[in-house]
């Protein structure tokens, strides 16, 4: 773990040789990360040039975490004041977390409305009703009301099967492509990349993102069975979240990929109205 005076110097580091940082946020499970351009170092406080999807994410955790040359490892930061029209952040409060965003092995996306489905365990006759937490090709988290938990039922490495139906799946679709105005990095967003820095191009002055919708056939009715990794109570909902690994199935990791490509673009989309819409506030203040 690095020390605090070992990270500042990390930022004077980066700033002498002019090496930009790069900044992790998420936004509904969704990584966003762009890079960032380190303006001043003074006492406990960086003052940094952030593109404007990352800025949104910023203003709603109050934090954000780092990686760049200058670091050996991933550093989080505390944000303690943001500068929409500018598009600048001052960082402060610096520390080596536990966890990061690479630990993550697959994308993840929160359903924008609820979804409700089935949960069976071996030792339960009784199937139960829990709500998506989020999903990716790899798993899911599933919360579950307090008075519907059982340890027993739901720990670590208990079998488990989940009975739910996604909603994009059998009606119209979009799928998103990135385009650059060099047009041999034209690409599209790639669902089982386990890279974080998916949208670092989209700040680049002539990139645009382009839309194509087409009509899916498969069903959203899912049987996905997997193991429970883990169980967090959330006292402040009365409810679990429960995070459950899934089993290779070649069917339900199509109608779920086709699920995270229609968030993602959806995600995308709620990211740049809410940059406007925080603009607008702040300059009527």
């Amino acid at each position: 773990m690095m020390t605090k005076d070992e990270i500042l110097y990390g930022f004077k580091y980066s700033l002498s040789k002019k090496k930009e940082i790069r900044l992790i946020n998420s936004f509904k499970g969704l990584p966003i990360s762009f890079n960032a351009v380190i303006l001043s170092v003074n006492g406990d406080f960086v003052t940094v040039g952030v593109d404007r999807s990352q800025i949104v994410c910023m203003y709603r955790d109050h934090e954000t975490f780092i990686q760049g040359e200058g670091f050996r490892d991933t550093v989080k930061a505390q944000v303690v004041q943001i500068n929409l029209n500018k598009l600048e952040c001052v960082l402060s409060h610096f520390e080596t977390p536990k966890n990061s965003f690479n630990d993550r092995a697959y994308i993840r996306v929160e359903p924008d409305n609820p979804i409700n489905g089935n949960i069976k365990a071996k030792e339960a006759r009784i199937p139960f009703r829990g709500q998506l937490a989020d999903i990716s090709q790899g798993g899911l988290g599933i919360y579950i009301e307090e008075r519907l938990f059982y340890p027993n039922i739901y720990r670590p490495g208990a079998e488990i099967t989940i009975e739910i139906s996604l909603p994009a799946l059998g009606k119209m679709v979009t799928r998103t492509t990135v385009r650059y105005e060099d047009k041999k990095k034209d690409e599209r967003f790639d669902p089982q990349s386990t890279r974080i820095n998916l949208f670092g191009e989209l700040s680049k002055p002539a990139t645009s993102l382009t839309s194509t919708t087409y009509n899916l056939n498969s069903s959203g009715n899912l049987e996905l069975r997997g193991i429970v990794v883990k169980s967090q109570r959330e006292p402040a909902y009365q409810r679990y979240r429960i995070g459950i690994k899934l089993a290779p199935n070649d069917v339900n990791y199509t109608v779920i990929n086709q699920f995270i490509n229609t968030r993602q673009a959806e995600i995308i989309n709620e990211i740049r109205a809410e940059y406007n819409t925080l603009l607008a506030k702040q300059q009527n203040r």
